[in-house]
């Protein structure tokens, strides 16, 4: 197994950069650096790139298999709400991967759409990374309080799934919020 960091600068990351073309092109860098080591399989351990994978020019040729996060996501999610029937879920994402809808758009396939709450949690990430505890509690409770506010009436259930690698780090303060 070898770890290969896509992160192009260690002060911030895709979700600064403004445009789909500069993302795809960096991470498509990434991936074409990859290729070096000879891997038989990537997986992709983040959201944000899983999100940005099909828009790259290396998925329209991959000779490998390339596995991402938000399948695996959405297979969990339905594995539980299915279950719970009168249920919702909240869905804590990187702005990218809730603008691009992506988790809407396969959950709905499902699902209605009044169950589904995508949250933006926007510099939550960096914030984690800064390690700056109140601030990181502060956007948490903000972040959370938001989406119960979008909850129809009539949910019994409601659940919570992080979709930012560094978000289970912070994972109790998620539930007490």
């Amino acid at each position: 197994v070898i770890y290969y960091n896509a992160l192009f600068n260690e002060n911030s990351g895709y979700n600064i950069l403004k445009s789909m073309s500069q993302k795809t092109a960096i991470f498509d860098t990434a991936l074409n650096g990859m290729l070096r080591y000879a891997p038989d399989i990537i997986l992709l351990a983040s959201n944000a790139l899983s999100t940005l994978y099909p828009y790259t020019v290396f998925s329209q040729s991959a000779m490998l298999p390339v596995i991402g996060l938000i399948e695996i996501g959405v297979n969990h999610i339905l594995s539980r709400i299915h279950k719970a029937g009168n249920s919702a879920v909240i869905i804590f994402a990187t702005p990218l991967t809730v603008q691009e809808g992506i988790f809407r758009i396969l959950l709905r396939q499902h699902i209605a759409d009044a169950r589904i709450i995508e949250i933006a949690s926007q510099r939550l990430e960096y914030v984690i990374g800064d390690g700056d505890h109140e601030t990181i509690l502060r956007l948490i409770d903000q972040y959370v309080a938001g989406a119960l506010r979008q909850i129809p009436a009539h949910i019994d259930r409601i659940y919570g799934s992080l979709h930012c690698t560094h978000f289970g780090y912070y994972q109790q303060e998620f539930l007490q919020a």
